[in-house]
């Protein structure tokens, strides 16, 4: 009979439970992880859609329709295409899951270490990069034609607790901003976090643009005066999230100076 009082049962009974809890969770795991892979794909791409302002905040979408704007069928006759290109704006020929394998931070990384060396280092980190982007048609003629609506590309830089990522999206125009969204940070609620709210995101769609009056591209920065971030290449700052700021105009400034030779080269294409 056994002694269920006993150091040995109790041992026996605890690795039991813990072997038995350890297989049911790692069952679980297993069949929720295609679920969280497909949820965090579905919400990636609908930050991208929301940069396009095809997608705005409050919108009823469903997964469905979402994943339809990256595939043939499109959303509301918008067709996104995810695109590839080394530093000089070139086209690459890359499959779709290499593109949704690239890393667009570490490849920036890579470019502002080349840019801080010296010229021949840039010129040879550009030829090897390959930045991801995200092409916006109008419709499936504009698709078969090749006339971009947009331009979406990857922005991050590190703002007061963590890395933020997110997207701005160009019209085809090369110059007027479609919009900028966040997918992902850790900054601080009320303040920092606000880089997600329409407090900040509303000031961008149509009324930022990414040339100065000369035609040259710019970096669009930061300001704590309301009559100056009014202007076409400045934004209203958030208040109280200074570092989080400087982080967005850290992203402006690499958005700039590595992503403009593909608006450059791109838009207008045929």
């Amino acid at each position: 009979m056994l002694n269920k009082n006993s150091t040995a049962y109790t041992l026996g009974f605890a690795t039991v439970v813990t072997v038995v809890s350890g297989a049911i969770l790692g069952i679980c795991a297993s069949a929720l992880a295609e679920q969280q892979t497909v949820a965090a794909d579905v919400y990636k791409k609908t930050k991208i859609l929301n940069a396009f302002q095809v997608v705005k905040k409050g919108d009823k979408v469903t997964s469905a329709d979402v994943l339809g704007a990256f595939k043939s069928e499109g959303f509301k006759s918008n067709f996104v295409v995810a695109k590839v290109c080394d530093g000089n704006g070139k086209l690459l020929d890359l499959k779709a899951e290499e593109i949704a394998a690239l890393d667009a931070k570490a490849e920036i990384k890579k470019l502002k270490v080349a840019h801080d060396a010296s010229p021949e280092a840039e010129a040879k980190a550009r030829a090897e990069a390959k930045l991801p982007f995200f092409v916006l048609y109008g419709s499936d003629a504009d698709k078969t034609a090749n006339q971009p609506a947009g331009f979406a590309m990857p922005i991050s830089a590190f703002g007061l607790y963590s890395v933020c990522y997110g997207f701005l999206a160009i019209k085809g125009d090369g110059q007027t901003v479609m919009g900028i969204t966040y997918y992902k940070d850790g900054e601080t609620p009320g303040l920092g976090a606000n880089i997600n709210e329409p407090v900040f995101q509303d000031q961008w769609p149509d009324k930022k643009k990414i040339v100065d009056a000369l035609g040259h591209y710019v970096a669009v920065k930061s300001s704590k005066d309301p009559s100056t971030a009014k202007g076409p290449n400045s934004y209203l700052s958030l208040a109280g999230a200074t570092f989080t700021t400087a982080g967005v105009d850290e992203m402006l400034k690499d958005f700039n100076l590595f992503y403009t030779p593909v608006i450059k080269t791109y838009k207008g294409a045929k």
